[in-house]
């Protein structure tokens, strides 16, 4: 996520702009991976997409496991930035699926696996706190749209709960919070 551009520089050769661009690198591969799986979710759900529902389950598993190749290798690179941005998106990774797995607990003890309609608004609240923060930390103005965007993803999932919408809404907020500013991102090194 964005939580790379929130600490200093660890090493004085690790300038803010490398940093910015290997989160850059890291918001296009979330907000591809991510957003595909989602909209896999949506046309499967909606009928769009004749699939039998079994396909879901697996889109995820390919979309985590191409992000975390993607990670790797940004992490395995001599790019400026690389590793710390990699190894922070490793930490919003492990967050997003305890919180995930949390709520799968939740779901089996309670016998409702409904709740696990509500994993879809975790990554959108991630990111909004990830990009507030940054906004705060002085990463510039286009940080806070950036959170404001994500969580208003969040409430517009939410809204959508349980209908086949709540995944589109999901991949459209991925590509405005993620992926439209890891484009900027990776060409300029911050905002």
């Amino acid at each position: 996520m964005t939580t790379a551009l929130l600490l200093p520089p660890s090493t004085p050769a690790c300038d803010d702009r490398a940093v910015g661009r290997a989160v850059g690198r890291v918001l296009i591969a979330s907000g591809l991976c991510f957003g595909s799986a989602n909209m896999v979710q949506w046309s499967v759900m909606s009928g769009l997409a004749p699939l039998h529902r079994g396909v879901l389950g697996i889109s995820w598993l390919i979309a985590v496991g191409v992000f975390i190749t993607v990670l790797m290798r940004l992490r395995g690179s001599s790019a400026p930035g690389a590793s710390r941005a990699a190894g922070w998106s490793r930490l919003a990774v492990l967050a997003l699926a305890t919180s995930v797995l949390g709520l799968a607990a939740i779901s089996a003890v309670q016998r409702d696996w409904s709740l696990m309609r509500w994993a879809s608004c975790i990554s959108p609240c991630l990111y909004g706190l990830a990009w507030a923060i940054a906004s705060v930390r002085g990463a510039g103005p286009m940080a806070a749209v950036f959170a404001a965007a994500a969580f208003a993803a969040v409430a517009a999932v939410g809204l959508l709960l349980g209908t086949p919408a709540q995944y589109l809404a999901a991949a459209c907020g991925l590509a405005l919070f993620a992926l439209l500013p890891g484009l900027w991102l990776s060409r300029a090194g911050r905002f």
